[in-house]
């Protein structure tokens, strides 16, 4: 959830009509001055402190700054992309990095990522285009970045904003992920620079409607794709690249960038699901790789049991130039091919959550790494163990309940039903729980929580034989949200709560999908 989203989720604090005049408001003050294209001076000072997790620079004589993420293995001897997330309105670049969760991907693509602060919290000043232009001017100066591979992504005014840097900033960016922001009518169309674009947008949006909103002078999102379709002088018909849960991926390739659109039914003004790892996607894969490799994720069981073997298979372009495919599981090399059909047999060593990935060597000495790869769950195997097929111990929920959901659309039933695109999300105070019921008693031995952008910071895993009586399993202070997978001394139950006691947001609890784990 946003920022942007939250600030129209309660409306019985404002009369409706009104509270939607006051909203259009802001966000129309909060846009007039986004195509403003005006640069000031030269700028100086790029100062990286905290790890390498802030940086401030100086934006004619005044301190602006953000969050940022360098991956661990770089060391400068060969050139990284250089991506920026933008916030949206009343957000933060911390706040930015959370929500959007490019790090993890941030390793095996080579990106180095800057989440900057917009001031105020908000994209309206007139120093922004001069902030962008001496940001990228500096970390090309203090890191080794390929400078044909620069990119924009944004939420809602950070998603307009990338607009108007893709304008300002002409030859600067190879693509740009706006994410629920429109262009404006008024928009400057000339002597536009060609930029690939991947326009990302949900149809019930009410904040920055799909449909555009006219007092605004804002186009459609169909419009604002057109707009650049128009610029980059699309030359091939639509291709779809996804057709899934109501969404559709459009992409129309052009002589020099690509224009595309990921289109959601119903996800409202938030950062949706799947999101970064289409926009991660779309970065590396433009301009176009000499290779390109994916992982084939849908032969891949979401979990299996420790101690047998599951087959890693990839899908290869220009597969005649590859000399080697590695996989990796959490960064970690597990085994490499030399040849065709490039599958191998991988038997994990550990349990928990297992992010795979992949990555081709060619024969002109550059690599190429897989992209929206897949992570699978390696739990304690099942009565009979690996010799007996090595099926994963998870139990089945006959059924869930909580104590309160936020809406009918996120039921606790939406937790346990195995997909990732609904979820549950529960009541805005910290003392909430869902409770899972397992059909009848079983040796229960842990659960892997896949939080949603709401997650605890501190909560508690309870079990019941009879729904009545309860006992600690687990507790966990310091939460981060993301995949959490733990494991507990095995106790028999039927029932297994998930007790929230601090909450990560003004929000509640939410979680796309809770697995449990024993026999």
């Amino acid at each position: 959830m946003s920022h942007d989203a939250a600030q129209i989720r309660r409306p019985e604090t404002v009369h409706g009509s009104l509270f939607r005049t006051l909203c259009s408001v802001c966000l129309a003050l909060s846009f007039s001055l986004f195509y403003s294209c005006a640069r000031k001076p030269a700028l100086t000072g790029l100062s990286v402190t905290e790890n390498a997790t802030r940086f401030e620079i100086e934006v004619n004589g005044r301190r602006r700054g953000g969050a940022m993420h360098v991956p661990p293995l770089y060391d400068g001897t060969r050139p990284y992309s250089l991506v920026f997330v933008l916030h949206g309105a009343s957000g933060t670049g911390a706040s930015m990095r959370k929500t959007a969760s490019f790090d993890a991907m941030a390793e095996d693509l080579e990106f180095i990522m800057v989440y900057p602060d917009g001031k105020n919290r908000r994209w309206e000043s007139p120093d922004d285009t001069a902030f962008f232009d001496s940001m990228i001017s500096e970390f090309q100066k203090k890191y080794s970045i390929d400078s044909a591979r620069i990119y924009a992504a944004g939420h809602s005014a950070g998603a307009i904003k990338a607009y108007q840097l893709a304008a300002c900033l002409p030859g600067k960016f190879a693509a740009i992920a706006p994410v629920a922001g429109c262009v404006f009518s008024d928009a400057p169309r000339d002597d536009l620079e060609p930029v690939s674009v991947l326009h990302i947008h949900s149809r019930n949006d009410e904040d920055v409607p799909f449909d555009g909103v006219g007092e605004w002078n804002m186009l459609s999102a169909q419009d604002s794709v057109e707009f650049w379709k128009r610029v980059n002088g699309v030359s091939d018909g639509p291709v779809i690249f996804y057709d899934a849960h109501g969404i559709e991926g459009t992409v129309w390739k052009g002589e020099r960038c690509d224009t595309a659109s990921l289109f959601y039914p119903a996800a409202g003004h938030q950062w949706p699901r799947l999101a970064s790892d289409m926009i991660a996607d779309f970065f590396y894969n433009h301009p176009p790789r000499p290779s390109r490799i994916r992982m084939r994720s849908e032969s891949l069981p979401v979990a299996f049991g420790f101690g047998s073997a599951v087959e890693l298979e990839c899908e290869l372009e220009n597969a005649e130039s590859v000399e080697k495919v590695s996989y990796f599981s959490n960064g970690s090399l597990v085994g490499s091919v030399e040849s065709k059909p490039w599958a191998f047999q991988w038997t994990p060593a550990v349990r928990g959550v297992h992010r795979l990935s992949a990555k081709a060597y060619l024969n002109d000495g550059s690599a190429a790494s897989s992209t929206l790869n897949p992570f699978v769950l390696i739990t304690a195997p099942a009565s009979g163990g690996a010799a007996a097929g090595g099926n994963a111990s998870m139990i089945p929920a006959a059924g869930a309940v909580s104590t309160k959901a936020e809406e009918e659309q996120y039921e606790a039933r939406y937790a346990v039903d195995g997909d990732f695109f609904t979820r549950w999300s529960s009541g805005w105070t910290d003392d909430q729980s869902l409770t899972v019921d397992l059909g009848s008693v079983h040796t229960v031995s842990g659960a892997t929580l896949v939080w949603e952008t709401a997650y605890a910071k501190r909560y508690a895993i309870e079990v019941s034989a009879d729904g009545e009586s309860w006992s600690l399993a687990f507790e966990k202070n310091g939460g981060e949200g993301g995949i959490e997978s733990v494991e507990f001394s095995p106790v028999p139950a039927r029932y297994l709560r998930i007790r929230g006691m601090a909450r990560s947001s003004e929000w509640g609890y939410s979680l796309w999908e809770l697995f449990v784990h024993g026999e």
